[in-house]
């Protein structure tokens, strides 16, 4: 399944600082990138805003984070510009981002002593959210589930729940950030049934943590 890359400026607050200072002026003074102009708006006051105004990719904004706390500058979002369209697609976007990194990032990163850190991986695996008990019981209740009756069935709804306290005990629920999608694009289920199954995994996965507070606090 596809999934977003990730752009981020590491270094000492120094270097981060002389580059937000001076970077408008760098973009302005490269040859040929007139397609980018930069906003620093008070709306967003922790954010750098490089527009994109050309007619290669997606006219669109991608917002560069300024988090000093942590030492480093990171990409959060990219949107397409007005009258663009409603939402880019994950390739539009890593697209955007590439550029956006080929264009403004590279050399100025460079020159202000900045680490560019990118995660070019753009494929997600079940991996990066699940342990291998998580992974072996979701693909249990999927491939053996009715596809048309999602987990009304009591066996498959055995099975999904194991799946589900599965990740409580791992203590982890960062797969509702994909689930939906990874059950549409991977595993073949309805959009309707997806999202379904979504709601009960994030009503299972919160009772379950109230049923542990309540537990905890009691004793």
């Amino acid at each position: 399944m596809k999934d977003f890359k990730e752009l981020a400026l590491k270094g000492i607050n120094e270097n981060l600082k002389n580059f937000y200072d001076n970077i408008k002026n760098e973009i302005e003074n490269i040859e040929n990138l007139s397609d980018w102009s930069i906003d620093f708006n008070k709306e967003f006051e922790n954010f750098i805003i490089f527009n994109y105004r050309g007619s290669q990719i997606v006219k669109s904004s991608v917002f560069l984070n300024l988090d000093y706390s942590n030492s480093e500058f990171k990409v959060t979002n990219i949107i397409p510009a007005p009258g663009e369209k409603i939402q880019l697609s994950k390739d539009e976007y890593n697209k955007i981002l590439d550029k956006f990194e080929d264009d403004c990032i590279t050399e100025t990163a460079r020159k202000y002593s900045l680490l560019i850190e990118k995660d070019n991986n753009d494929e997600a695996q079940l991996s990066d959210y699940l342990t291998e008990e998580g992974i072996r019981k979701f693909k249990s209740f999927s491939n053996r589930a009715n596809k048309s009756t999602g987990s009304a069935h009591p066996l498959d709804r055995k099975r999904w729940y194991d799946f589900i306290c599965q990740t409580f005990l791992d203590g982890n629920d960062n797969i509702k950030d994909i689930l939906a999608e990874w059950l549409i694009e991977e595993e073949n289920w309805t959009e309707e049934k997806a999202y379904k199954l979504l709601l009960e995994y994030e009503f299972g996965y919160d009772l379950l943590n109230h049923f542990q507070d309540n537990n905890t606090n009691d004793n």
